[in-house]
């Protein structure tokens, strides 16, 4: 693959998610080479995808302090330069944090101060001549953990080289974190909130990116469920408006950017080449014919009233496909949260089984024979879900 033409091209107009499985598939320890082709966009959202870890089922993903510091080993290999020029352009809170975890950051002069009026200041820098540490301008860099140290400490000396305003940031960020632990004599709870400030702050960041994208957060999933089952099912099947969750989603999803330039035939070219060696690799699957909603003669009223819809009115059936591809994501969120999970299409074929219920029960409402196509494009597909859901909910609690 390395030897392809035009490869930086082609890896830099791969999506994300084909990225992130190509490095997958190669190993983040020798992906170091296609990495270095990767944009600043791409690296962020595989940094959302492998940076963050969830311990058990149901747990609140948590930054991976490790993690961070082989993608800046691997991103060293480039260059002091490179792995600079691209801390710079990242998140400052994502970089905060990642330092933050694997280093304490303190002001030399306000260490000097507090020594002065501290009787065991003796002991006190004593204990710091005995760690690894760097000191940048008036800031010491302390090591939290031994592994690593020397990577944290490369990446640091290469954004002081190129990019010092963005270390001087960074720095006083993780000193902010860090003056909380010393003021209050290394408590555990003050540790904690500080790393869990910056965290906070970075994952907010990363779920705005994500939710954009079109992703849905479990706790998001869970607050749209849970309208079916403390809403009544007859204000559900009134409702004219979408529910509060639902227009939040697409509230902050965003269209795709447009490209600042157009893509130029030999750079398409160059990337279904590539596309066909990681699909001949098994890196990634070769396109499927199979559509989102199934066909008939398997497919049921809701199926098949999109189908007609497509024909008839393009512009709705787009936007009834816009709210699958969201409940499809509520459905994936949700059993991801317990540990489980669902493929896309799965998410979608149950999404679609619900709706037809949906769909069944305003059909035996209906005063005036409309066809299923005019249920659907008069009522969306979240509201069918939504109703199809309550009932399904109603038929367990009487069973």
């Amino acid at each position: 693959m390395l030897d392809e033409p035009g490869l930086a091209e082609a890896v830099q107009a791969l999506p994300p998610l084909v990225l992130a499985k190509l490095i997958h598939h190669v190993g983040l320890e020798d992906a170091g080479e296609i990495i270095s082709l990767a944009t600043i966009e791409q690296l962020t959202d595989l940094f959302d995808e492998d940076l963050w870890k969830i311990d058990q089922a149901g747990a609140a993903e948590r930054f991976d302090p490790k993690r961070f510091v082989m993608w800046l080993e691997i991103m060293l290999e480039s260059g002091e330069k490179f792995v600079a020029n691209k801390l710079a352009e990242l998140s400052p809170d994502l970089v905060a944090l990642g330092v933050n975890r694997n280093a304490l950051v303190i002001d030399l002069d306000e260490l000097a101060q507090e020594m002065d009026d501290d009787e065991e200041s003796d002991q006190i820098e004593k204990a710091l001549d005995s760690c690894l540490c760097e000191e940048f301008d008036q800031y010491r860099v302390i090591s939290r953990e031994h592994n690593g140290w020397d990577v944290v400490v490369a990446a640091l000396f290469a954004l002081d080289a190129h990019h010092h305003e963005v270390l001087e940031r960074v720095l006083e960020r993780c000193c902010v974190a860090s003056r909380e632990y010393i003021d209050d004599n290394g408590g555990l709870y003050d540790v904690l909130s500080s790393d869990e400030m910056l965290e906070s702050d970075a994952s907010a960041e990363r779920e705005d990116r994500r939710a954009a994208e079109g992703f849905v957060s479990a706790a998001a999933a869970r607050s749209f469920l849970s309208l079916a089952q403390v809403t009544s099912l007859e204000d559900l099947t009134a409702a004219k408006e979408k529910d509060p969750v639902t227009r939040a989603y697409f509230r902050e999803l965003s269209p795709k950017k447009a490209a600042t330039h157009a893509t130029s035939e030999e750079t398409t070219r160059k990337t279904r080449s590539l596309l066909r060696i990681l699909e001949e690799g098994g890196v990634i699957e070769k396109p499927s014919a199979q559509s989102l909603l199934p066909s008939a003669p398997q497919s049921g009223a809701f199926e098949r009233a999109m189908q007609t819809l497509f024909e008839s009115d393009p512009k709705i059936h787009a936007e009834r496909m816009d709210e699958l591809a969201y409940l499809a994501n509520v459905l994936v969120a949700t059993l991801g949260e317990e540990g489980r999970t669902m493929r896309a299409v799965d998410a979608a074929m149950r999404v679609a089984r619900i709706c037809n219920g949906g769909l069944a029960h305003l059909r035996a409402l209906q005063k005036r024979a409309n066809t299923d196509e005019d249920l659907v494009r008069k009522n969306s597909a979240d509201k069918l879900f939504l109703i199809g859901f309550r009932l399904i909910q109603d038929a367990k609690a009487h069973a």
